[in-house]
């Protein structure tokens, strides 16, 4: 019950007793209890002053060990993915940039051999696809906007 009220008031656990501490004493020269032989995740557990030294428990520390390696593994596969992933973009972008000058420059007939020559050499055939697909939609559309301006002639020459 005191235990209770000290901590509804905020007064946190009650003080350790000599008989607790003498218990710890025996546990820990008696090999130690498994709470007191792991490391805890912020270093290791304080012991007593007088007591033997610890003995970590090995199997702790291989727990945490094939954690910060499992860690290390994941955080560097992430980095590669988005180097990838970086790598990928700047070649699309490239590209894409490369058929849109042969458009500008050479016509449908520069896009179209610009875009046969960039496929053969690049590996990645999605992001040629693709590069393929955006200016191939740009052609479209600058066809379009072309018969929007004959559309007007046309009419003015069949009246």
């Amino acid at each position: 019950m005191l235990e209770k009220e000290q901590i509804h008031r905020g007064g946190g656990p009650p003080k350790a007793t000599k008989q607790t501490e003498t218990d710890v004493l025996l546990l820990l020269q008696q090999g130690g209890a498994p709470s007191y032989n792991c490391y805890s995740p912020w270093g290791p557990l304080q012991q007593p002053q007088g007591a033997p030294l610890l003995n970590p428990d090995s199997r702790c520390i291989e727990v945490r060990n094939d954690r910060n390696t499992k860690d290390l593994q994941q955080q560097q596969q992430q980095q590669q993915q988005n180097q990838q992933q970086q790598d990928q973009q700047q070649k699309l972008q490239q590209l894409l940039l490369l058929l849109q000058h042969h458009r500008r420059t050479h016509g449908l007939r520069g896009l179209l051999q610009c875009y046969k020559t960039e496929y053969k050499q690049t590996t990645d055939a999605a992001a040629a696809a693709a590069a393929a697909a955006a200016a191939a939609a740009a052609a479209r559309k600058e066809s379009e906007q072309l018969q929007r301006r004959r559309a007007p002639v046309a009419d003015k020459e069949r009246e």
